[in-house]
């Protein structure tokens, strides 16, 4: 099997007060591609997923997009939170997949108090 791992997106970040939305948006694009061109089978998004426990609606808006993407692939999304990632954040990009193969938290992650979310790929 072959994954593509990611770690610190920090999405909605701001660097002294530009914001990085295009270019975190490019660096995503650029990850879909090297998924098509590798054909990954998945895709492991480990923690720092955004830059606050209280990201902007942008950045909520690029996740839900980029995990649109990897779901039109039918890839498999493995994400754990971060210490900047809150419960709540998380659980915002959580509801955009209502298939039953999206399942929260990932079997044996509740002992770690970490949010964990595996949705399985359509077939």
């Amino acid at each position: 099997m072959k994954f593509i791992h990611l770690a610190d997106l920090h999405l909605g970040k701001k660097v002294f007060g530009y914001d990085l939305e295009e270019e975190q948006q490019d660096v995503l694009r650029q990850v879909l591609e090297l998924a098509d061109q590798r054909e990954a089978d998945g895709v492991l998004i480990c923690g720092d997923v955004f830059d606050t426990a209280a990201p902007p609606v942008n950045a909520v808006e690029l996740f839900d997009w980029f995990l649109s993407e990897l779901y039109q692939r039918s890839l498999d999304v493995f994400i754990i939170s971060g210490n900047h990632d809150s419960p709540a954040a998380c659980s915002l990009a959580a509801g955009f997949f209502p298939n039953p193969g999206f399942t929260l938290p990932a079997a044996g992650m509740e002992q770690l108090n970490m949010p964990t979310w595996k949705r399985t790929a359509k077939k």
